[in-house]
């Protein structure tokens, strides 16, 4: 007579399934926010670079950042051009002047 309950051979199946479904989808969640940090970044640190050696400095876009513009730093840090920088999961407000920027979901 078979008891009423699981064997361990399917808790290990619904285990491994659950866990599987945890590590894809966690991936990609923080894989979209990360590129975005990182963009966020470089942006800040091509603004010290130019402030730092004084000279312009340009910030390049790559295939998953969208602008209208390039962005360029002055040897203040000022930006050339007010504008939004749309980028994966996100997008970048960038003001004129200072080059402080808002990022919105």
């Amino acid at each position: 007579m078979r008891n009423k309950g699981y064997l361990m051979v399917e808790l290990m199946i619904a285990v491994l399934i659950t866990s599987l479904l945890t590590i894809i989808t966690g991936i990609k969640l923080k894989n979209y926010e990360g590129d975005d940090r990182i963009y966020m970044s470089e942006f800040l640190l091509c603004k010290a670079e130019a402030m730092a050696k004084k000279t312009t400095s340009v910030l390049k876009t790559g295939t998953s950042i969208k602008s209208r513009y390039p962005v360029y730093f002055n040897k203040n840090g000022s930006i050339n051009q007010a504008q939004t920088i749309y980028l994966k999961s996100g997008r970048m407000i960038v003001s004129l002047g200072s080059g402080y920027y808002l990022y919105e979901k």
